[in-house]
This record gives C-alpha cells, sequence and structure tokens, in this order.
C-alpha cells in the first residue's frame, strides 16, 4: 500500500484566545516526498483556541500532500482526541470556534483517496508539537507567518478567514517546492486545484 505519514499539531497560549500556531512535520519518504517542517501563525485573540489550532493543522497538511491524494493513503497523526474522535463520528460538534475548520477538513478529506487520522500519545508527536510552539531547532528561520488580519471582535474564524489562511499555505508551499524540490513527483502542472468551495 502506497503511504504517506504527516503529524500534526496546533498551539494556543494562553488556551482560549491566545496566539495559535500550527506546526505540520512530514516526515521524508524517499522517492515520494522530502521532509517538510512547518510552522503558521494563524491568529490571536477571543475566537482562537487549541482546538482551533489543531483542525488548521489538519487542513494545511493535507493541503501539502494535495498533489498525492488520488495516489497515495494519507494517515495525520495527532495527539487531539477531539479531532480524531469528531472526524471520525464517534464525537459530536458543537458550537465553538473550531467549526468551520471542522467542516473545511471534512470537505477536504473527501478529496483524497483516503484519509485516516490517527491519535498518539503528546510524547510521540514531539517534532510537531514543538514546531508548534516554536521550540523545535530551525523552526523560526523557516517559518512563514499567516497574517491573516482577523477581527479579534468576532465569536469565531469565518470561512473567509480560512480562506485567507489557505491562500498563503498555498504561496509558501509553491515558493518552498520551487526552491526546494519538495515534492519529488510534482507534476509540472499548477500545484494545486480550488477545491474549498464552503459558503
Amino acid at each position: 500500500m502506497s503511504l504517506i505519514q504527516a503529524y500534526i499539531d496546533g498551539s494556543c497560549n494562553p488556551n482560549p484566545g491566545g496566539v495559535a500556531y500550527v506546526g505540520v512535520y512530514i516526515p521524508q519518504q524517499e522517492g515520494i516526498v522530502e521532509e517538510v517542517k512547518y510552522q503558521g501563525f494563524i491568529g490571536k485573540g477571543k475566537k482562537v483556541s487549541s482546538n482551533l489550532a489543531e483542525y488548521v493543522a489538519g487542513i494545511v497538511a493535507l493541503k501539502f500532500l494535495y498533489n498525492f491524494r488520488h495516489e497515495y493513503d494519507i494517515t495525520l497523526y495527532t495527539d487531539s482526541q477531539l479531532v480524531v474522535m469528531q472526524v471520525n463520528g464517534s464525537w459530536s460538534v458543537r458550537n465553538g470556534t473550531y467549526v468551520p475548520a471542522y467542516k473545511m477538513l471534512t470537505k477536504l478529506i473527501k478529496e483524497f483517496r483516503y484519509v485516516n487520522i490517527q491519535w498518539i500519545p503528546r510524547e510521540k508527536n514531539t517534532i510537531a508539537d514543538s514546531i508548534s510552539k516554536g521550540l523545535h531547532n530551525g523552526s523560526r528561520n523557516s517559518t512563514k507567518y499567516l497574517l491573516t488580519k482577523l477581527e479579534e471582535s468576532q465569536n469565531s474564524l469565518t470561512v473567509k478567514d480560512l480562506q485567507q489562511i489557505l491562500n498563503q499555505v498555498e504561496t509558501y508551499i509553491n515558493e518552498k517546492s520551487q526552491q526546494a524540490n519538495i515534492f519529488s513527483n510534482n507534476n509540472n502542472g499548477k500545484f494545486f486545484q480550488e477545491i474549498l468551495n464552503l459558503k
């Protein structure tokens, strides 16, 4: 079975209502993808939380891997039980700042051949965790901050907010793939297609 693995994490300090970052770690898989360590700032203020950051980290990881959606199965490892249980349908989704990101992630998953979101204990997710907190060696130097100009008076991120984040992620990935040839089987076409059309 052709499989790509990625590790995701989100942090918010203080939680909720602090400053939120995502961390994505994709180990090198020879002949498929080069190592990716990515930290992104997603917002600050009342409407951000660690749950929101965890969901956005999943979206960002799948954006990185979107070019492989038909050829490879994807496993996302996270230490967030909330993300795992809600995406798998075991827990209900209630009102919260993360709800638009939940909808966007589940919509994105449907574009892939197969995505498995699997829980792991935090001690097995240390790289993604440290990236999200800016503690991993080199993560600060390679950081692309996603300055989204979010309105702190809003109660939750809007789809427009999330799309702005993802547009900047796409720009970052395209720049990095051209500079460092991150993706070994890049097909020289447009790297992403617009797939997130939530209203």
